[in-house]
């Protein structure tokens, strides 16, 4: 039984990593699967994970180091600092709760202004398949980049350590310039992605590399749009909660 379920579980990877390298091909055989809890569960799978691991980092690092943070006068003065400390204890449940929300509303947004201007066009895929296929390349994506990016990241920001260790400096500055073994393959990778959701594209939707350039575009431009909105909203419910006080 525990044999079926590894296998499975191979068979599972493999056919995500052969989605991810032949997108073309292996498109027409993920459409019949599309259905948005699977995608939006798909896209949760790994940043739920990293979330809990960063999370864990975050609580023992404001749990251990929290304390030598507070004896410092310097750090100490800012009364920010231990707010910060005390959100930080809490990371390892705050952080997965915020991935899901965040990665299912940008995801969902994402997808629907898409499909609108490939709509537009006269693009044959419906939401559904766009947001589902979509998911699987990000699962692979995130399995292939998503590792090396968290971990150079953290090398990268190592530095910040040396406020409190400054005996420590020139080691953790070797640490950060190192980080560039890791972040530059996960930057190839994530333009490799571009490339293959492109592709991906191209077949959902039938449009010619034309249509699918002003497709982007306009995906852009509602983005934007979006954004500024949700930006006002925020500036003006911030304005509204200042006037009442």
């Amino acid at each position: 039984m525990n044999h079926c379920k590894a296998k499975g579980g191979e068979n599972m990877l493999g056919k995500i990593f052969n989605f991810f390298f032949n997108p073309e091909t292996e498109v027409a055989g993920e459409i019949k699967n599309a259905n948005i809890l699977r995608g939006i569960k798909n896209y949760n799978i790994m940043p739920l994970i990293f979330a809990i691991l960063i999370g864990i980092v975050v609580s023992a690092f404001a749990v251990t180091i929290g304390p030598a943070i507070l004896s410092n006068p310097l750090l100490n003065s800012n009364p920010a600092v231990p707010m910060l400390l005390s959100i930080g204890t809490l990371a390892i449940v705050i952080l997965p709760i915020l991935s899901l929300i965040l990665v299912t509303v940008i995801t969902l947004i994402g997808g629907l202004l898409i499909w609108a201007s490939t709509k537009i066009l006269g693009g044959k895929a419906t939401f559904t398949q766009i947001y589902y296929v979509s998911s699987v390349l990000a699962i692979a994506y995130v399995i292939i980049a998503g590792i090396p990016f968290i971990i150079g990241t953290i090398m990268q920001n190592m530095p910040l350590l040396a406020l409190i260790f400054p005996s420590m400096t020139t080691v953790l500055q070797i640490v950060s310039i190192a980080s560039l073994i890791f972040l530059i393959p996960a930057y190839a990778i994530m333009t490799y992605f571009g490339y293959a959701s492109w592709l991906i594209l191209k077949r959902l939707t039938g449009l010619s590399n034309k249509k699918l350039i002003i497709s982007t575009i306009i995906t852009i431009i509602l983005a934007i749009i979006l954004i500024i909105i949700i930006g006002a909203l925020i500036v003006l419910m911030a304005s509204a909660a200042t006037a009442g006080r």
